[in-house]
């Protein structure tokens, strides 16, 4: 059986959440959650890649186990033509080099499918946690760009900072770079060229800033977090000027929080972007004993109340 391969970079692929190619010229997925999807014709599809843990492997959209043995994955399928979804959740990694049809067949790009984009902290990269539940519920793409521990704001935040970091950095840099912020320094700037455009933005962040106290409101606190969201959100939608965004309120407030919150988002409508406040202080979300993450259960309910909002947002 004669393999045509076909080098990543000429693949027709569509990408999901943030990608970028390493020294090798290998396609790396990166942050807490990343979609790749790609078409075939014929009854098998070899990828040539370098995987780190498990990834989740869906053909025709069922889920199955390919074989994978040395860096190669073999999917078989009937003869005909075929969709193939790959999703890969931190800590597990994807690092692909080319992939191989039989000499007649060819590899397809599949129709843009509606894509879903979470921004946030560990409630957000928990799994599996709401974001990838609504996720798979809404049946669309999606993708995480999520850390714990981590703020808005530059500075703030509770995770602890790398070496030879002077401030620890929050969201609104670490967007922006392919790695998770314990992977550095250095960092890298990551292009926005090959990844698909979200429909939707749910961005929940925060509760890591520092938001919680008397002294925070004294200090501008409100303010700054408001004017950091904004340019955030500003900056983002220069890549993604389509996108509408939803702005998610935090589920626990020991005092300002969720006015802060609210402050961003009236900047955020005010500079003319698409937006909606999301009233997840009002869902009743089960929190566990460490007073800010939600149980299991809590999790399941996050997910049922967004999927809710977003298909009524959505006409559905």
């Amino acid at each position: 059986m004669e393999i045509k391969w076909i080098h990543q970079s000429e693949a027709p692929l569509r990408l999901y959440g943030v990608w970028g190619e390493n020294q090798k010229q290998e396609l790396v997925s990166y942050w807490a959650a990343a979609q790749l999807e790609i078409g075939f014709t014929g009854s098998i599809l070899l990828i040539d890649a370098g995987i780190q843990g498990d990834i989740q492997v869906s053909l025709d959209g069922e889920r199955t186990q390919p074989v994978i043995c040395y860096g190669m994955m073999n999917i078989k399928a009937a003869p005909g033509s075929h969709s193939l979804h790959i999703t890969v959740h931190s800590p597990s990694r994807l690092a692909l080099r080319a992939m191989g049809v039989e000499g007649t067949e060819q590899l397809l790009e599949l129709p843009k499918r509606p894509y879903i984009h979470f921004i946030g902290d560990s409630i957000t990269h928990n799994y599996p946690g709401f974001s990838y539940r609504t996720g798979e519920a809404l049946d669309c793409a999606y993708s995480i760009v999520a850390y714990c521990g981590i703020s808005l704001v530059d500075g703030w935040g509770w995770y602890e900072p790398p070496k030879d970091v002077k401030e620890r950095p929050g969201m609104e840099s670490m967007y922006f770079r392919r790695e998770f912020p314990h992977e550095g320094p250095p960092y890298t700037e990551y292009s926005f060229s090959r990844l698909q455009h979200p429909d939707w933005i749910v961005q929940f962040l925060g509760t890591n800033d520092y938001l919680d106290n008397e002294a925070h409101r004294r200090s501008g606190h409100i303010e700054r977090y408001a004017e950091h969201a904004q340019c955030f959100v500003q900056k983002i939608t220069k890549h993604f000027p389509h996108a509408h965004w939803f702005i998610m309120k935090a589920l626990t407030d020991r005092c300002c929080r969720n006015e802060s919150i609210e402050s961003a988002f009236e900047r955020i409508c005010a500079s003319g972007i698409s937006a909606d406040l999301i009233p997840a202080d009002t869902w009743e979300v089960e929190i566990s004993e460490d007073g800010t993450h939600p149980t299991p259960r809590g999790y399941e309910r996050l997910s049922e109340r967004l999927v809710q909002y977003l298909w009524a947002h959505n006409g559905q």
